[in-house]
């Protein structure tokens, strides 16, 4: 029994010279990863740093430009706003412009419109803004300076040079979404053939538009597109054209945007089991209608 013992660990432990060198270097090296970090320590330790927990809320108060005080919250924010002074949308800091209320979007739709060629010429102009808050324009607006060439915007002056230039020009006539065709999209400000396509074709699916803000549902059509559109645009609600769920085939009613085929097929296999739609609110007996859903598909549809 001790000669197989002896036979099994010479078989399988046995190692020569090279490799026995080898496994001592290997057993030191393994050694010293563990000590050396412990004496390292012991020769150099680490110092504690006795900060108060009143130093970090300064710390952090500093750090985002606010005063630690015992104000509520819109006390503080009405004092950071109180503390900026006159600043010009042209050319404040993503930082100013945060300050003041203007969310992430704002800034980024404000960017791309100054990225391409756009400016503000009038404290007033914060208004086209598309999507800030009224409030946030109300307390912003008497803090606008526009300054042109490095001297503070004179109000009076812009519309006496706006006057003169104006003067004698033809008046730009807006143009009706839902009747333009794809030679007067294209016409307007930073709309191509493909935009011009694609506006036609969302809205024929549609039935027309119902609003401007609907153009920001198509590829391509930015934020900062419509921005650029005001005033140039507008839509006439009355000629698009609303589904009556009571008669509407499925193949039509899946062809729109807004019920797409799931939807489409639970409406039209209710209306086959229960019968007709005597209200809109009849659509909540679907399990999928949920309230968001039901608001979004009852501007274009109706039961009667």
């Amino acid at each position: 029994m001790n000669r197989k013992i002896e036979k099994i660990v010479k078989t399988y432990f046995y190692f020569n010279t090279s490799e026995r060198k080898s496994i001592v270097a290997l057993v030191i090296l393994i050694i010293l990863c563990i000590a050396l970090p412990q004496v390292y320590f012991k020769l150099f330790p680490v110092e504690k740093v006795n900060i108060q927990i009143t130093e970090l809320k300064e710390k952090e108060a500093n750090f985002f430009g606010v005063n630690q005080t015992s104000e509520s919250d819109d006390e503080k924010i009405s004092a950071t706003i109180n503390s900026i002074n006159k600043f010009d949308p042209n050319t404040a800091s993503d930082k100013d412009l945060a300050s003041l209320g203007f969310s992430s979007k704002n800034i980024r739709t404000i960017r791309n419109y100054l990225s391409k060629g756009g400016s503000f010429k009038l404290p007033e102009d914060l208004n086209k803004l598309y999507g800030v808050d009224k409030d946030v324009i109300e307390k912003t607006i008497p803090l606008v300076e526009i300054r042109n060439e490095n001297k503070p915007y004179q109000n009076t002056s812009f519309k006496q040079d706006s006057l003169k230039k104006t003067k004698g020009k033809k008046v730009f006539e807006v143009l009706e979404i839902n009747a333009a065709d794809s030679e007067s999209l294209v016409k307007l400000y930073r709309i191509g053939p493909s935009l011009a396509s694609k506006i036609i074709n969302y809205r024929n699916k549609l039935g027309g538009f119902l609003n401007l803000n609907q153009l920001t549902e198509i590829w391509g059509f930015d934020e900062d597109i419509l921005y650029d559109l005001q005033g140039k645009i507008k839509v006439d609600a009355n000629r698009a054209k609303r589904l009556n769920l009571n008669n509407v085939d499925l193949e039509t009613l899946k062809q729109h945007p807004y019920y797409k085929f799931k939807l489409s097929q639970a409406i039209v296999n209710y209306r086959l089991q229960h019968g007709n739609f005597k209200s809109m609110n009849d659509l909540r007996n679907i399990r999928i209608v949920n309230d968001s859903i039901l608001k979004l598909i009852s501007i274009y549809g109706y039961a009667d």
